[in-house]
C-alpha cells in the first residue's frame, strides 16, 4: 500500500530542528516517526494518556552538547527520585511478593 494521505502539524520551529536532528541520528525520517505514532495508537486502540496530557513524568533537557550533562540531568529529574527506597526491607518485600500471590491463587480457587 502506498501512502496517499498527508498530516500537517504545526510546532515551534526550534522543537521541530531538535526532533529533527534526533531522528537522523537515529536513522528515522519525520513521516517514520508520524507514521509510527498512528500504527501505536491504532495497535492499543486508544490514544495513550502521555499523548493526551503532553506529560511526560520528566522534564527533559533543554539542549547542550555534553552528554554527561544531559544524563546527570535525567538522573536528577527521575521522578522515583522522591521515593526513598532505603528504608524498604527485603524480608518484607518478599512477604508481600508471596502474600500477593497467594491472594491471586486464592482467588481464583474460590
Amino acid at each position: 500500500m502506498s501512502a496517499t494521505a498527508l498530516v500537517a502539524a504545526r510546532m515551534e520551529p526550534e522543537l521541530r530542528d531538535r526532533a529533527k536532528a534526533l531522528l537522523e541520528r537515529d536513522g528515522m525520517t519525520e513521516s517514520q516517526l508520524i507514521r509510527r505514532v498512528y500504527e501505536y495508537v491504532v495497535h492499543l486502540g486508544r490514544v495513550p494518556e502521555f499523548l493526551k496530557t503532553g506529560e511526560f513524568d520528566m522534564v527533559m533537557p533543554l539542549g547542550g552538547d555534553d552528554k554527561f550533562d544531559e544524563l546527570l540531568f535525567l538522573i536528577e529529574s527521575n521522578p522515583f527520585n522522591a521515593y526513598d527506597f532505603t528504608a524498604v526491607d527485603g524480608e518484607e518485600l518478599k512477604r508481600d511478593r508471596a502474600d500477593a500471590l497467594d491472594s491471586m491463587l486464592g482467588a481464583g480457587n474460590e
